[in-house]
């Protein structure tokens, strides 16, 4: 039987190769695998016991609920795009959700913020400002080419919104080497 699995905590493609070790280590088939998402085949309901327990002690969690699954889902999408390789068109942050989840936009704030009691536009700017940090540590990439990078319009619009979030500009945070950064999967 297919069984669709959302998992929480799957931000990048590492992510993806340890939950996949873990189905090859519990030698159940899996049929397609992506950030926050695991089709399986599914031999027995009593397999999702050593599942969840394999995925927890790597530090992962699957998610039974419904809101959750879709919380889950647009935490997974906004993630992808800071890759570089999944970048936003030039539209809006809305839209791209809409058409990646095929839901109302409406329908996707709500669920989230009664989840992360957190809009979605605050978590994608806590998002890209924690990579914005990253950017800035490894000290290849200017600020302007770390807001084009970071889908923003202009990198005074990303200045000022790290100011705001971290509390220092990004000249003094560079400065500072006082990294101070979280996991993509820990902003909320």
């Amino acid at each position: 039987m297919e069984k669709v699995l959302h998992i929480k905590n799957m931000v990048c493609d590492r992510c993806i190769l340890v939950v996949n070790q873990i189905f090859e280590t519990l030698e159940i088939p899996l049929i397609s695998l992506e950030l926050g998402v695991a089709v399986i085949a599914l031999k027995n309901a009593s397999s999702l016991d050593s599942i969840d327990q394999a995925l927890e002690e790597k530090g992962f969690v699957r998610v039974l609920k419904e809101h959750a699954q879709l919380t889950n889902a647009i935490k997974g999408v906004l993630i992808a795009t800071m890759d570089g390789e999944n970048r936003i068109p030039n539209e809006n942050i809305s839209s791209y959700l809409v058409e990646k989840l095929g839901k109302d936009y409406g329908q996707l704030s709500k669920c989230f913020s009664r989840v992360e009691k957190m809009t979605i536009e605050k978590y994608w700017i806590q998002l890209r400002v924690e990579k914005a940090k990253e950017y800035i540590q490894m000290g290849t990439m200017n600020f302007s080419e770390i807001g084009y990078a970071l889908n923003y319009k202009s990198s005074s619009h990303l200045a000022s919104q790290f100011k705001m979030i971290v509390g220092v500009s990004m000249s003094e945070y560079r400065k500072s080497e006082h990294w101070n950064r979280r996991a993509l999967d820990q902003i909320i």
